[in-house]
Parts: C-alpha cells; sequence; structure tokens
C-alpha cells in the first residue's frame, strides 16, 4: 500500500489540495477522474515527489521508482526514439541490454520503424507512443500515466491498454491513471476516483468489476 495523508499544496493562494488523502492498492489500476484545472497532475505529482509538499505525510513511497507519463510528452529534441528511451536505461543496464530493452518497447508500441527519427519528424501520437515507451522500459514500481492514451488511435490504445493489464507489470505495479474519457476509465480500471475542485476531493470511489 502507498498513500498521502492530510497532503496540502498550494499555488499562492490558490488551495489545490487541502487535507487530502488517498491509499492506493498494489497490482490494481487507479483512475483519477476529474475535470481540466481540479488539481489532478498536482496529485501525480505529489506522489511522485514533484511538488513539494507542505503538510501532510507520504506512505511507502520515499524510495520507489516511478514510470511516467507525462501530460506533455517532454521528450530531449537533439535525441531520437531510440535515444530519448536509452536515457532512462544506461545507469541499470549494459549498453547492449539496454539497446535490446529500449528496441523491444519501441516495437511494442508500435515504432519500430521509427527507432532513428527524432521528435520534429515525427507526429504528436507518435511522439505519444514514444513516451509510453520510455515509461514501459523503465518499469517502476509505481506507473503515473497522465493522460496516457492522448493522441493515440483506438486500435493502439486497445492494445497498450491490453498489454499493460495482461503483462506482469500490472500485477507487481502500483499504476495510477488520469483521464477525461470515461471509456478508458472504465475498460482499463479496477477503481475510479470521480473527483472535483480545487482544493480537490474524492467525489466518490467506484470499483470495476471485471469479466475474467
Amino acid at each position: 500500500m502507498i498513500a498521502l495523508n492530510n497532503i496540502n499544496i498550494s499555488y499562492g493562494n490558490l488551495k489545490v489540495l487541502e487535507n487530502f488523502s488517498i491509499s492506493l492498492e498494489k497490482g490494481k489500476v487507479h483512475c483519477i477522474f476529474g475535470a481540466s484545472g481540479c488539481g489532478k497532475t498536482t496529485l501525480l505529482n505529489a506522489l511522485t515527489g514533484i511538488n513539494k509538499i507542505e503538510l501532510g505525510e507520504k506512505l511507502n513511497l520515499d524510495n520507489k521508482k516511478f514510470s511516467y507519463v507525462f501530460q506533455e510528452d517532454r521528450l530531449l529534441p537533439w535525441a531520437t526514439a531510440l535515444e530519448n528511451v536509452l536515457f532512462v536505461l544506461r545507469d541499470r543496464y549494459c549498453d547492449e541490454e539496454a539497446k535490446q530493452i529500449a528496441e523491444k518497447y519501441l516495437n511494442i508500441v508500435g515504432l519500430g520503424k521509427f527507432i532513428n527519427a527524432y521528435p520534429s519528424e515525427l507526429s504528436g501520437g507518435m511522439q505519444r507512443r514514444v513516451s509510453f515507451a520510455r515509461a514501459l522500459s523503465y518499469r517502476g514500481e509505481v506507473f503515473i500515466l497522465d493522460e496516457p492514451f492522448k493522441g493515440l488511435d483506438f486500435k493502439l490504445k486497445t492494445e497498450l491498454i491490453n498489454y499493460l493489464l495482461e503483462s506482469d507489470i500490472k500485477e507487481n505495479s502500483y499504476i495510477v491513471f488520469v483521464t477525461h474519457d470515461m471509456q478508458e476509465a472504465l475498460s482499463f480500471s479496477d477503481y475510479i476516483y470521480i473527483v472535483d475542485g480545487p482544493p480537490l476531493k474524492i467525489i466518490e470511489k467506484i470499483e470495476i468489476h471485471k469479466n475474467k
């Protein structure tokens, strides 16, 4: 279990998280579903430590490794698709193993023929796939997915959702994702948290029972 307990984060006078708490179970997909600007990304950044917490506590988060698909793709413009994925692998693997892993996940997201392309040579959806490959290859203990399927066609979106659900990634990770698409939420999630704000608050928590 990982958790945030009574967390407070403000931007100037705007209280985005105020005494906010959430507990997340390993092996489950937790969807944060709500309108733009209510504080969802701030919540994700509180989990990862990107945003400094003013008050409150984090439980079992400080030493975790995070795989993050940001709302903006945040690719290195001077690096190829392959090099962007390799960037997160070089401290963990030898060069040859890192290259094999990077190529594996670029193939999984359908970019096997574009590994030497630069971000400027790729469409927005293809850049999104590079970001996804980077997160998958890193294999963090916590997957933070902020609008991860934005710009992807239905076929690829379905393939990626199925891969995450059927591979050992879900079983061995905490997965937290944000979406505005209820169909994505229903097909991918074990729990959907309907939220509003700011300050961010959970209106309802829905457990999704999937057919086996």
